[in-house]
């Protein structure tokens, strides 16, 4: 079940179990709060996570286990090598366009 909230023009979505009487439940807090002018439910609780984090993480967790050593090696010299710097060199302007335009200087 869902609690869709219309607050002052900002929208959010909560997925909450699967039970109509606990989104009814939640839904019945979330309005109170909100008639006190607590509105913090409507901002994302998410923290991006930048590439580098989340690559190394991946390696650390996922390929370490998953892929052979020489491959995790592999991995782990082409991000440190070619792709950590080339984020961190181009990171004030990155858009879709300018990796469409590093991938067609690759060819």
């Amino acid at each position: 079940m869902g609690v869709y909230i219309d607050h002052k023009g900002k929208r959010k979505a909560k997925c909450i179990g699967t039970s109509k009487r606990a989104a009814e439940v939640v839904a019945g807090k979330i309005e109170a709060r909100l008639a006190l002018g607590q509105s913090e439910i409507l901002e994302d609780d998410v923290k991006p996570v930048l590439f580098a984090d989340y690559t190394r993480q991946w390696l650390r967790t996922y390929a370490a286990i998953q892929c052979k050593p020489v491959t995790v090696e592999h991995y782990e010299a082409v991000c440190r090598l070619h792709i950590f710097p080339a984020l961190e060199q181009n990171s004030s302007h990155l858009s879709r366009e300018n990796g469409q335009t590093a991938d067609s200087r690759e060819d």
